[in-house]
């Protein structure tokens, strides 16, 4: 169901992305996504290596959590967000654990992406928090999530030549191209007159 999304993988175009947040069950129309992500829990007075990074809890209660990444805090984030830590690095925090507070160590799963990439039904693909023009994303879903449809449209006249191609924003995964027209023998037709007021192609290959 589309509750049963978040944590889970979804591949697009070729490539495997990391479903941290959807607006379930508010309307179903958008998903949050990480590109290449991992992912780990954290308790506090750890200090993990997640992707590259220095890890650890600052502070955390039941329902916000402060990270510390290579020695710099975040702000305070709850399930479902994120925050940039680096050029086109994301962390996102999948879940707050925290039952009592006398008793319990803290601890919260969190994941390290290299690109943030969110869907929203009838509205340009967001990558990185800025609008990708020129591709949009269609959801079809109700409880399940049935479809995702990407429309690439550019807004202005493209063309495809011998010299230069189009390929698709964002994913960089479909290129259009053109080779170029090949002639396996010369064609020769004749214009000829056909008295005072009329001319006709001789021997016109009309099928």
């Amino acid at each position: 169901s589309w509750l049963d999304l978040e944590t889970a993988d979804l591949t697009i175009m070729g490539k495997t992305y990391y479903i941290l947040d959807t607006n379930a069950p508010a309307t179903n129309t958008s998903l949050t996504l990480l590109d290449s992500a991992e992912d780990t829990i954290l308790a506090e007075g750890e200090t993990a290596t997640v992707a590259g990074h220095e890890v650890s809890i600052n502070f955390i209660d039941s329902d916000e959590v402060i990270l510390t990444i290579d020695g710099v805090n975040t702000n305070s984030l709850n399930e479902g967000e994120t925050q940039k830590i680096a050029t086109e690095t994301y962390v996102g925090v999948k879940d707050i654990l925290l039952g009592s507070r006398d008793t319990d160590v803290g601890k919260v799963e969190l994941s390290i992406g290299k690109g943030k990439m969110v869907h929203t039904d009838e509205e340009d693909v967001e990558i990185n928090d800025e609008d990708l023009e020129g591709l949009s994303v269609e959801i079809t879903a109700a409880v399940d999530l049935a479809g995702l449809t990407l429309v690439w449209d550019t807004d202005e006249d493209s063309f495809v030549t011998p010299d230069s191609s189009l390929t698709i924003p964002g994913f960089e995964t479909v290129k259009l191209s053109f080779t170029g027209m090949v002639y396996p023998a010369n064609e020769e037709l004749l214009l000829e007159n056909n008295g005072d007021e009329n001319i006709v192609l001789n021997d016109f290959p009309l099928k």
